[in-house]
């Protein structure tokens, strides 16, 4: 579960989920994808309101910012060129 970051329900269920169905589209028309995410700051909205800062007792960081980069390329071995 090293993938998993806490994230904003609507950034999760709507923003980010929009970007995977256009990433499965993108696939299907065969091209080949790099996927790169991540996370930064400390204080992200939380599902109640408000600013959540951690969870799961404070061991957990709830990031302010989130981010996606798709990389998309057409299926062949010379990726690197």
């Amino acid at each position: 579960m090293t993938n998993i970051i806490p994230q904003a329900p609507k950034n999760n269920q709507i923003t980010w989920l929009a970007l995977e169905n256009y990433s499965r589209t993108l696939a299907t028309a065969g091209n080949e994808l790099y996927i790169i995410s991540g996370a930064y700051g400390m204080g992200g909205s939380g599902s109640l309101g408000g600013t959540t800062n951690t969870i799961s007792g404070g061991s957990i960081t709830v990031p302010s910012r989130v981010w996606k980069v798709l990389v998309v390329l057409p299926v062949g071995s010379d990726d690197i060129n």
